[in-house]
C-alpha cells in the first residue's frame, strides 16, 4: 500500500512540475513583459511632437482614443478624436509658429496595456504673450486594437518666474 501512495504522490508531483512549466512557458514573467512594454512606449512622446510640430492636427488626433479625456491649459474638456483634430487645426491656425519640445518624460507602467507617461512641456514661437510657454504633463495610454493611444490626458501651465 505504501508503495502504491508513494507512486501515486510521486506522479502527483512530477504532474504539478509539468503544469507549472507548461504555465512558465505560456506566461512571461513580470520584467519580460515590462521590458516588451517599454520597446514599445518608449518614443511615443516623439511621435506625439513630431505631429506637433509638423502642424499635423489629423495624425496627432489619431494618437488619441476615439473617446478620450483631455483637459489642458485652456481649461475646456475634450472628450472625442474629432474633439482634438478641431482643437489641434485651431491650435496651428491661430499660432503658426508655435513648436513644442517635451522633456523629462517617464513612464509608469500599470499593466501590459496601460501606461502613464509624464513630463514637461516648453512651447515657443507662439503669439499669444499671455498663454502660458511651459508647463506638466500627464497622458495614460493604452493598447487597443494592437496600437497605442492616449485614452486621458492633462496639461498644466507652470510659472517658470522665481
Amino acid at each position: 500500500m505504501k508503495s502504491v501512495l508513494s507512486v501515486v504522490l510521486l506522479l502527483a508531483i512530477f504532474t504539478q512540475s509539468g503544469l507549472a512549466q507548461e504555465a512558465k512557458k505560456e506566461k512571461p514573467n513580470r520584467g519580460e513583459q515590462n521590458k516588451k512594454v517599454m520597446e514599445e512606449v518608449q518614443g511615443l512622446y516623439k511621435q506625439w511632437q513630431s505631429a506637433f510640430n509638423a502642424k499635423d492636427a489629423a495624425a496627432l488626433s489619431k494618437l488619441y482614443n476615439v473617446k478620450t479625456d483631455v483637459l489642458f491649459d485652456d481649461d475646456v474638456r475634450r472628450r472625442s478624436r474629432k474633439e482634438m483634430a478641431k482643437y489641434f487645426r485651431e491650435e496651428f491656425k491661430n499660432k503658426p509658429n508655435v513648436k513644442q519640445t517635451l522633456t523629462e518624460v517617464e513612464y509608469q507602467i500599470l499593466s501590459p496595456r496601460i501606461v502613464v507617461e509624464t513630463g514637461v512641456w516648453q512651447n515657443m514661437g507662439g503669439t499669444d504673450e499671455s498663454a502660458p510657454s511651459g508647463g506638466r504633463y500627464a497622458a495614460i495610454w493604452a493598447k487597443k486594437k494592437g496600437k497605442w493611444v492616449i485614452v486621458h490626458d492633462r496639461g498644466w501651465p507652470v510659472s517658470t518666474e522665481k
